[in-house]
């Protein structure tokens, strides 16, 4: 939950004071690698493993930290990386993996500053009730509970700064990933590439709206799926609010002890889910991480999230396809 972490009364929105940020980190880090050369120098041979994992573990906290009070790009490509778990070093992977469910989250005066702009009109009269902790923080922006006419909502309000500094931030963020993660270019061009693209749409909430209504339409003819409700009189270019989801995340439902018919149950729903999007919409969620999939008490997966979506051509999917063609 994100109400557990210290909350941030600012975030850098320019893109200049980003740089300076993002270049902090990087001199911190080149200190600590200065440190670890100078220890490596006096000490015996076999004690260079324990140092450089010392080392990883420092340089990982405080990259995690300064990507995650930026916010966008820099914590969105965190989230994008720690799923490949062979990409990154064990102490960044185990960092960054705070990416996919929370991050710390904006206080509430920044929260209902960003509310108020979007809507002329006090929090108090766009909701009943509104929770000032967000109960989830993410790379983009962070979810509030909220209630209007009985109903509990999800209210998810994008960080200040995020959409207009997202193409600089990754600029800067990208030599920062090549000589602190050491990683090679030829491994990692892919995923600035598809950050920057994805990252562009994500914080669009009206298209995200669009694709949300219409893809929960186009797959009201599946079973076992849940799809939240949004309530588009309260949604914005920065703020959506939508139904409120109760459930596990897929990883923890996949870690507790459900029975395996009803492992295999939902395991086959989310199958289906995206076999029908592949073949049939060719149109897809393509933020599948777990963290965008709740098991309810009832045994339904709800989907959430579609912020992130991909189609697919009728060009591409015959040839990525072709070998489903029981002719061939």
């Amino acid at each position: 939950m994100a109400a557990d972490h210290p909350t941030q009364d600012s975030i850098r929105s320019t893109p200049l004071s980003r740089m300076v940020e993002l270049a902090g980190t990087g001199a911190r880090v080149g200190l600590n690698y200065l440190k670890f050369y100078g220890q490596r120098a006096v000490s015996p041979e076999s004690a260079s493993i324990g140092l450089r994992a010392g080392l990883d573990e420092v340089n990982a906290k405080a990259v995690y930290e300064s990507f995650s009070k930026l916010k966008g790009g820099p914590l969105k490509l965190a989230q994008m990386l720690s799923i490949d778990e062979n990409l990154l070093p064990p102490a960044y992977a185990a960092q960054f993996a705070q990416a996919q469910y929370s991050a710390p989250p904006l206080s509430w005066p920044l929260v209902r500053r960003t509310l108020e702009r979007e809507f002329n009109q006090p929090v108090e009269a766009l909701f009943d009730q509104f929770t000032p902790e967000a109960a989830h923080g993410a790379s983009i922006g962070q979810v509030h509970v909220a209630m209007r006419n009985g109903k509990k909502l999800a209210v998810k309000v994008q960080y200040p700064g995020v959409a207009d500094s997202m193409r600089s931030d990754l600029r800067v963020v990208k030599p920062v990933a090549l000589q602190v993660l050491g990683l090679r270019e030829q491994d990692i061009t892919h995923y600035f590439n598809e950050v920057e693209t994805r990252l562009l749409e994500e914080t669009d909430y009206v298209t995200e709206l669009q694709r949300s209504q219409e893809i929960a339409a186009a797959c009201a003819c599946l079973n076992g799926l849940r799809f939240p409700a949004f309530y588009p009189d309260r949604c914005s270019r920065r703020v959506l609010t939508m139904d409120w989801m109760d459930g596990l995340t897929l990883d923890r439902y996949a870690a507790s002890d459900a029975p395996q018919m009803e492992r295999n149950r939902i395991g086959q729903i989310l199958w289906d889910f995206y076999m029908h999007q592949i073949h049939v919409l060719k149109l897809f969620h393509a933020d599948p991480h777990p963290g965008n999939f709740l098991v309810s008490s009832d045994g339904q997966l709800c989907v959430l999230d579609f912020g992130c979506t991909r189609s697919i051509t009728p060009e591409f999917h015959e040839l990525q396809f072709a070998f489903l063609d029981p002719a061939l």
